[in-house]
């Protein structure tokens, strides 16, 4: 993984009051790793504890072993796509925000 310099996203403060009092369990679930770890990254940079996997049914075994604040879901994944993975565990997390990467593929093919 490559870390870009340009990039800079200083640890939460705990004496900002917008800033939670402990950092926040944060499972990203995203098939392109390229993606999974430039958000890794700026999460980790944010202070917070980053989980991941690379498929709806990885995340599922990573909610079994961390409970997580959040999820940061790709809704179009192989084996299992996004909503089916909502689907099994809507009770089992507090929040989750879908993503979709298509935009930055779509742009990618046509640089090729």
């Amino acid at each position: 993984m490559k870390e870009e310099s340009s990039v800079s996203f200083p640890p939460q403060s705990p004496t900002d009051a917008s800033s939670p009092k402990e950092p926040l369990g944060v499972l990203i679930v995203e098939d392109d790793q390229e993606i999974r770890d430039m958000v890794s990254l700026m999460v980790r940079k944010m202070g917070h504890q980053v989980y991941t996997a690379a498929t709806g049914k990885e995340a599922l075994a990573r909610l079994h072993e961390h409970r997580p604040d959040i999820v940061l879901l790709d809704i179009m994944m192989p084996e299992m796509d996004g909503y089916e993975f909502l689907r099994q565990y809507r009770r089992r997390i507090r929040s989750a925000i879908s993503t979709s990467s298509s935009p930055l593929q779509e742009a990618r093919s046509k640089t090729k």
